[in-house]
C-alpha cells in the first residue's frame, strides 16, 4: 500500500498492507514501504492484534524514521507502537518529536503520553505535559488535580515523615491516623493506606474518623484509571482497591472496586470476542486448516467468558454492598457499563455452542 487507506478500507486490509510491506522490507531492506499514515490507521484496529504483528509495524516505522520520515503521522504511530511494546522512554521520545510539530496532538495519544513519562517516574515532564493538556478545551478537571497533587507531592511525603514519627512513639495518638491515610490516599500509595487504616482501628480510631481521609485514595485511584489506563493493565488497580476496602469498606471504596472492574472487562471482552467472532482484522479463509484454527479459537475465547461474568458479579455485589450510596456520582454510569458489559457476554455465550 502506499497511499493512506481509504474510509472504506477495512481493519483486514489495513493489517494485510503492514504484513505485506514487513515481508517485503524482510526480504529486500530497500524496499518501498507504505506511508506512515498506514501506520496510523493500523493503531486504530482493534480486535486482539497479536504483539508479532504489532512488532512488524513498529519494524516500519523504525525503517520509515531511519530513512529520514519525519512527519506528524509517522511520530503519533511510534508513540502508539512503542506504548504497545511498553518502551516508555522510547515512546516519551517520540511524544516530543510529536509535540514539536503537532503540539496538539489527539486526546487518546497524549494520554499514552503521559504514562509513558508516569512509568518512568519523570515527574517534571509528567507536570509539565498536565499543564499543557490542562488548558485544552474541554480538558477534564483531572489534568488540574494530578498536576496539584504532583507539585505538592514532596509537601505531602515531609507532611507523612512527621505523622508517622508522632504515631510511632505514641501509637495512641489517634489524630495522627487520619493525616497518614489521607495523605498517603493522595499520592495513590494503597498498601499504606491499609496499613494505617489497620492500625487506626486497632487503635480505637472510629470508622467516622478515617472515612473522609479514605476518600482522597478513592478520587485517587479513579482519576489514574482516567489518565492513565491506556498502557497499563487492570489487575493491580483492581487488588489494590480491593486491599483498601478490605482494610476499610466504605461506600466510596466498594463502589471504586466496582467501577475499576466494569473498566477493565472492555478490554478482555474484546480479546475474547475477536477470538469467538473471528478478528476483524484477519482476512476471511476457508478450508479444514482455517476451519479448525477458528473452532480453536472460538474455544479459547468462550472459555474466558465465565471469568469475565464472575468478575462482573463481584462488581455488582460491591454495588450492591453499599457502592451505590457514592456520593461522589457515577453510578448509574457504573450501572450501565455493567449491564452493557453482561449483554456482550450474553450475546457471545450464544455464539459459542456453534460450529465455525
Amino acid at each position: 500500500m502506499q497511499t493512506c487507506p481509504e474510509s472504506s478500507d477495512g481493519p483486514s486490509i489495513i493489517v494485510g498492507a503492514v504484513e505485506d510491506a514487513h515481508a517485503a522490507l524482510s526480504a529486500n531492506p530497500g524496499t518501498p514501504l507504505p506511508p506512515a499514515c498506514v501506520l496510523v490507521a493500523f493503531g486504530d484496529v482493534h480486535g486482539a492484534v497479536p504483539d508479532s504483528i504489532s512488532a512488524h509495524a513498529l519494524a516500519i516505522a523504525t525503517e520509515l524514521d531511519r530513512r529520514g520520515t519525519a512527519s506528524k503521522d509517522l511520530f503519533t504511530s511510534q508513540v502508539v507502537l512503542l506504548s504497545r511494546a511498553r518502551r516508555f522512554a522510547d515512546a516519551s521520545r517520540a511524544y516530543a518529536r510529536l509535540v514539536a510539530v503537532e503540539p496538539q496532538p489527539p486526546m487518546d495519544v497524549a494520554k499514552l503520553g503521559l504514562t509513558a513519562a508516569r512509568e518512568q517516574g519523570d515527574t517534571a515532564t509528567l507536570i509539565r505535559m498536565l499543564g499543557t493538556l490542562a488548558t485544552r478545551p474541554g480538558a477534564p478537571q483531572a489534568f488540574r488535580t494530578e498536576r496539584s497533587v504532583l507539585t505538592q507531592a514532596k509537601a505531602l511525603r515531609e507532611a507523612i515523615v512527621e505523622a508517622r514519627g508522632i504515631v510511632r512513639q505514641n501509637p495512641k495518638y489517634l489524630m495522627g491516623y487520619p493525616s497518614l491515610v489521607g495523605n498517603f490516599g493522595t499520592l495513590g500509595w494503597a498498601d499504606s493506606v491499609a496499613s494505617y487504616a489497620r492500625r487506626a482501628l486497632a487503635q480505637g480510631a472510629t470508622r467516622a474518623s478515617l472515612t473522609p481521609a479514605l476518600g482522597t485514595y478513592v478520587n485517587s485511584a479513579l482519576r489514574h484509571s482516567l489518565l492513565y489506563s491506556s498502557a497499563y493493565g487492570w489487575e493491580t488497580p483492581i487488588r489494590n482497591a480491593k486491599t483498601v476496602d478490605a482494610a476499610l469498606s466504605t461506600p466510596s471504596t466498594k463502589f471504586l472496586v466496582a467501577s475499576l472492574i466494569v473498566q477493565g472487562v472492555d478490554p478482555q471482552l474484546a480479546d475474547a470476542g475477536a477470538l469467538i467472532k473471528g478478528a476483524s482484522w484477519r482476512p476471511l479463509s476457508s478450508g479444514a486448516a482455517a476451519q479448525a484454527q477458528a473452532a480453536q479459537n472460538r474455544a479459547a475465547g468462550c472459555q474466558r467468558l465465565p471469568a469475565i461474568a464472575e468478575s462482573l458479579d463481584v462488581a455488582a455485589a460491591q454495588l450492591r454492598a453499599g457502592g451505590d450510596k457514592y456520593p461522589g456520582g457515577g453510578v448509574d454510569q457504573i450501572v450501565g457499563g455493567l449491564n452493557a458489559e453482561r449483554a456482550r457476554i450474553s450475546e457471545l455465550q450464544q455464539i459459542c455452542p456453534r460450529q465455525p
